[in-house]
């Protein structure tokens, strides 16, 4: 699938979501099973990669409740293990859910309605490009956040009248506070910025863009347009916390009431609100690729059926 170069003149918040969550609305059947489909898959998944996990703890002996060094030697391979499966593995079903739902709306923008099955095909087609890209760009920027960390431990130590201990935070002067300070609002903006600077490198690597390429390709399709793409995204951040609080104050509300003695009460709204973050959770991961979709068909130029029938050919 390829992109156009053309661009729209004017592109509002407004026009975005009204877009967005028209397209959202026009196919929510297939949404609908779309993220049935995906929830089964994952938790299959889930209950697979757990089976595996005991299988291996098991034939490195590290349920056998034996010590020493032989035991600490499994246990990071069983670790290894996790961290070279479990995460790909995360990655590709988000990958996998949201070029699903960004096709789908992609396609419903531009008047030309995509099937489940078509979407699910191609979704499936760029999901490894996707899971690229998402490890490449978690790679530059957890460089850079990890570099801002050290170079403000690296402030810390060398201003310390004392050796500074994180066990003793009050042996930490005023300096040492302002720079850590400054140091978690760098990591903020450095990781707001990827977000603005890259915030179409997703619907431009499923309408058929490289890993690589959706780099600089989402760069150049937002130039000049960045405030309006970081109030779209302050707009998004808004809602997911206002979101997620509605979740969870009535069970700090109860748990307050409850005043730390067991209540059952407690329990069933914890496992009520538990089931509603996963659920509020699903449903703002398909706002959120829904809109972001919207917000690149409104910067470029539809493509026209002929197009859209040899891409799913």
């Amino acid at each position: 699938m390829t992109v156009e170069s053309g661009r729209v003149e004017s592109v509002t918040l407004r026009d975005v979501f009204q877009e967005g969550l028209a397209a959202l609305r026009a196919d929510w059947t297939l949404h609908l099973a779309w993220n049935a489909i995906w929830v089964a898959v994952a938790m299959v998944s889930c209950c697979g990669f757990t089976i595996v996990l005991g299988v291996i703890s098991a034939v490195l002996g590290i349920t056998s409740g034996g010590g020493g060094p032989e035991r600490l030697t499994s246990m990071g391979a069983m670790i290894a293990v996790v961290y070279a499966v479990l995460i790909p593995a995360m990655l590709g079903l988000y990958a996998l859910h949201q070029t699903v739902t960004m096709t789908l709306v992609h396609g419903r923008a531009r008047g030309t309605p995509v099937s489940l099955r078509d979407a699910v095909t191609w979704g499936l087609r760029r999901t490894p490009a996707l899971v690229g890209h998402m490890l490449l760009r978690f790679f530059v920027e957890g460089t850079a956040i990890v570099g801002i960390y050290l170079s403000a431990l690296a402030v810390v130590w060398l201003t310390a009248e004392d050796t500074p201990s994180l066990d003793h935070l009050s042996s930490l002067g005023p300096l040492a506070w302002i720079v850590i300070g400054i140091a978690y609002v760098a990591v903020i903006v450095v990781g707001f910025g990827f977000r603005v600077f890259l915030g179409l490198a997703f619907p431009m690597i499923v309408q058929g863009g490289t890993a690589l390429a959706a780099f600089g390709g989402s760069t150049a399709l937002l130039r000049g347009r960045r405030w309006q793409f970081l109030r779209f995204r302050l707009v998004v951040l808004a809602t997911w916390i206002g979101s997620y609080s509605v979740c969870v104050a009535p069970w700090l509300l109860t748990a307050i009431g409850s005043e730390g003695r067991p209540n059952p009460i407690v329990a069933i709204v914890t496992l009520v609100l538990v089931l509603g973050f996963y659920g509020v959770a699903l449903l703002l991961f398909v706002l959120d690729a829904g809109l972001e979709a919207a917000f690149h068909e409104r910067l470029t130029r539809p493509m026209n059926a002929a197009q859209v029938a040899r891409t799913f050919e």
